[in-house]
């Protein structure tokens, strides 16, 4: 004998109850936490600095042309054992709301720094490439806990001459301005050996 079964429009009732229940169930819970965001059901002293670091991350920009744009009173961040530590610059325009952003996190320690990571990268890349002309140097990048250049050259690049051409090319090109207003080359860039970059 072949089992009965009901009509598909006997389904509709029961599908319809079923609907209503779930959605009542739905109402009454609290809504999900954004993506990124400080996860659920964790104390904030369990709350880690690369989730931290995680969150930071989405106020940063792409720039036109490729590499990050920061927002404009970043200066850099770092993680020092269980801590994220967040370096702003006070007098630069104000960025987002960090407060707010990183508000769950017990892990973040907010540091003062001078210059902005915005500035100091641009800086950084025009001394990197007037240096070039006519100098052994391999590589330029931000210290962002030391709030600095730190410039790669070559172990028979005179240190000191070095530093001078920095002091002549802030000159020549007018980048003593705004926040680097008076600044000399030793204020800013600390001058290390450095290997070529050898491409494998």
């Amino acid at each position: 004998m072949k089992p009965r079964t009901a009509p598909p429009i006997a389904l509709l009732p029961l599908l319809a109850a079923l609907f209503l229940i779930l959605s009542a169930c739905a109402a009454d819970r609290e809504p999900a936490e954004p993506a990124g965001i400080v996860p659920s059901g964790k104390p904030a002293e369990q709350i880690g600095p690369l989730e931290a670091w995680d969150v930071l991350s989405t106020c940063f920009g792409v720039r036109e042309g490729g590499g990050t744009e920061y927002p404009p009173d970043y200066a850099g961040a770092w993680i020092d054992g269980d801590e994220l530590h967040v370096a702003l610059v006070p007098e630069a325009e104000n960025g987002p709301d960090y407060d707010s952003l990183l508000a769950g996190f017990g892990c973040v320690v907010f540091e003062e720094a001078k210059y902005p990571l915005n500035d100091l990268l641009a800086l950084g890349n025009r001394v990197f490439r007037r240096l070039g002309e006519t100098c052994r140097v391999y590589v330029i990048g931000p210290d962002e806990r030391e709030n600095l250049l730190r410039l790669g050259a070559d172990r028979s690049e005179d240190k000191d001459a070095l530093y001078e051409k920095i002091d002549g090319i802030l000159s020549e090109e007018g980048l003593r301005t705004g926040v680097f207003e008076g600044i000399r080359a030793g204020d800013l860039f600390v001058v290390e050996d450095a290997e070529p970059i050898r491409a494998e």
